[in-house]
């Protein structure tokens, strides 16, 4: 998290953008020995345009918090993974653009069964937003402490912004899409 990420260099709210190597021994051994009582630092808002004009909102965690989220991913994402669906293919490890596009192609050239062919796009309007805190904490499949950091890291808030967070995992956090796939499993 903080050499290979490409946003490594976005300061959250602790204004700190990289870690020497000696900063990164010591958050390790922090993480390694604190992990069940993990405290999450309020988010930072950085706001980036879209194509129509408007900005989207992401919460940027601190590098300490990206490398605690890292860590939760880690554990989280192979269970998850057992269990999603195997035509799912957005913010999933190994899948890219060209997996569906060979997934499409495959099933609606003219030698594929059936006639009428279909395709299906949905956009689920501000889904980081609107994720339901209860719903997500009820699909996470962790120990109990680790579940805990999870639940500590999405009502952390943003600096500034009150109240803090009722529903949705901030965009802009290494966990948060996987867990907007786990919230979508099944959809």
């Amino acid at each position: 998290m903080t050499q290979l990420n490409t946003g490594r260099k976005t300061a959250g709210v602790d204004g700190k953008k990289a870690l020497e190597p000696s900063q990164r021994l010591a958050l390790f051994e922090v993480l390694v020995k604190n992990w069940k009582q993990w405290k999450h630092q309020p988010l930072k808002r950085v706001y980036i345009p879209k194509v129509d004009g408007t900005k989207r909102g992401l919460g940027i965690p601190t590098i300490s918090d990206r490398a605690y989220q890292c860590l939760i991913k880690y554990a989280l994402e192979p269970a998850a993974e057992a269990t999603f669906n195997a035509h799912s293919y957005g913010f999933r490890p190994s899948r890219s653009c060209h997996d569906i596009q060979r997934q499409l192609f495959n099933n609606l050239n003219s030698s594929s069964n059936g006639l009428e062919k279909r395709i299906l796009e949905l956009d689920i309007e501000k889904c980081f937003d609107k994720i339901d805190h209860k719903f997500l904490m009820q699909s996470v499949q962790l120990p109990k402490a680790a579940k805990q950091g999870v639940f500590r890291a999405i009502k952390a808030g943003v600096r500034g912004e009150f109240p803090s967070s009722e529903s949705g995992t901030p965009q802009g956090g290494v966990f948060s899409p996987l867990l907007a796939n786990i919230v979508l499993h099944g959809l």
